[in-house]
C-alpha cells in the first residue's frame, strides 16, 4: 500500500511536471511574440527609411527651383523680399486665457470648437471673403487676372 508520503511525493511530482510545461509554453510564445515583433519593427525601420530618401528627393532644392520655375506662372511666385521676413520681436503673442481657465489639449484633425475660437493674433475670417478683396467676378468666372 502506498503510503501518505509517497501520494503527497506524486502529487508535488505532477505539480511540478505541469508548472514546468506551462513555464515553458508561455516562454515560447513570448519568445514567438518578440521575434514577430522584431520583424514588424525591421520592417518599419526600413519604411522610415524610404520615407527618409523620398523626402529628401522631394525637397531637394534643385528639383524644387526647377518646380518653381515651372509653375511661376501658373502659381504667381516670386522670391520673398527682405521686408517680408519678420524677427522674433514682431510676431505677436499669444491671446490670455480667462483666470482659472486651463489650456484644452486639441489633436490636429480634430476641428476648432467654434468659428470664434481666439488662435492668437489671427483675425477671424470674413464672413464673406469674395466681397472684400473684390474678387467675385473673377471669382464666378473661374478666372482670375
Amino acid at each position: 500500500m502506498l503510503r501518505t508520503l509517497d501520494i503527497a511525493m506524486i502529487v508535488a511530482l505532477i505539480a511540478g511536471a505541469t508548472w514546468t510545461f506551462k513555464v515553458k509554453y508561455d516562454s515560447e510564445v513570448a519568445l514567438q511574440e518578440l521575434t514577430r515583433l522584431e520583424r514588424r519593427l525591421q520592417i518599419e525601420r526600413e519604411a522610415i527609411e524610404i520615407l527618409k530618401a523620398d523626402w529628401s528627393l522631394l525637397t531637394s532644392p534643385d528639383r524644387l527651383e526647377r518646380l518653381a520655375a515651372r509653375y511661376r506662372d501658373d502659381l504667381r511666385l516670386e522670391p520673398a523680399r527682405p521686408e517680408q521676413v519678420a524677427g522674433w520681436g514682431e510676431v505677436p503673442a499669444r491671446a490670455a486665457l480667462p483666470a482659472g481657465e486651463a489650456p484644452q489639449e486639441r489633436s490636429a484633425e480634430a476641428p476648432a470648437a467654434d468659428a470664434a475660437t481666439v488662435t492668437g493674433s489671427v483675425a477671424p475670417p470674413p464672413a464673406d471673403p469674395a466681397a472684400e478683396t473684390g474678387l467675385e467676378d473673377d471669382v464666378t468666372s473661374g478666372v482670375l487676372e
